[in-house]
């Protein structure tokens, strides 16, 4: 194979994958809208669907319109048994909210946004929302600030400022957030966006940096109780190895 055909490939796939997320993030959409949107010829964009429509990863609802199929489903199933940390994720959560009624959520830093292993809010009937972008701002998420926080000055910066938050807010964003991070201590936050509080700490599993949460929007959390919660929630997600 040239290397010609390698980036081409290369390419296809990368906007293959774009095609996928463009479906899941805003639903059944035509080709001519995906072409605008990727920047590319409406007839690249329709072979790419084909083929995605041959692997059962799309589908037409309508004649104009091309949606995600049962095949995802299929795929981050099979996937899901490689990742251990979402199952146990959920049962964490579950397990806190039952015993606290607060809200719980475990999540991850990927390409700049929150990825949900596990969200369960403080609804009795809330469900679980499970590995989904969060579009809530990092700079209002405590779990957020010390994700980003752990990655350094540099990526803390570049992540706020592509939120739109103005130079002299990543300042006082940074200072708050770096001595909880560094010490693995929980990033506390009061009256920031929708919760009336809400906390989070840092953790390693398997080379990667996670945060587990507790969150409220209906009363105060205090500083010693959401610690009691994080405490044990990320005992349970890594225990200790004899």
């Amino acid at each position: 194979m040239t290397n010609n055909q390698q980036s081409a490939g290369r390419q296809s796939f990368n906007r293959g994958i774009r095609i996928l997320e463009i479906l899941a993030e805003g639903g059944a959409s035509s080709a001519s809208a995906i072409a605008a949107e990727l920047g590319i010829n409406q007839s690249s964009v329709s072979r790419l669907l084909q083929s995605l429509q041959q692997s059962g990863l799309v589908h037409k609802p309508s004649y104009h319109s091309f949606a995600l199929d049962l095949g995802i489903l299929r795929l981050a199933g099979i996937a899901m048994t490689s990742f251990p940390i979402v199952k146990e994720a959920v049962n964490v959560c579950n397990e806190l909210h039952r015993k606290y009624a607060y809200g719980f959520s475990v999540a991850t830093l990927e390409q700049g946004n929150l990825l949900y292993l596990a969200k369960i809010e403080e609804n009795v009937d809330a469900g679980i929302e499970m590995v989904e972008l969060g579009s809530f701002p990092i700079s209002q998420s405590s779990m957020g600030r010390c994700l980003a926080a752990i990655q350094g000055k540099d990526a803390f910066s570049r992540l706020l400022k592509k939120e739109g938050c103005p130079p002299r807010e990543i300042k006082t964003l940074w200072e708050e957030s770096e001595a909880t991070s560094t010490a693995r201590a929980e990033v506390y936050l009061k009256g920031v966006g929708l919760n009336k509080s809400n906390a989070a700490r840092v953790f390693d599993r398997d080379g990667r940096h996670y945060a587990l949460a507790v969150f409220s929007q209906k009363k105060i959390i205090s500083p010693s109780q959401s610690g009691i919660c994080l405490t044990e929630g990320i005992q349970k997600l890594c225990p200790q190895k004899d």
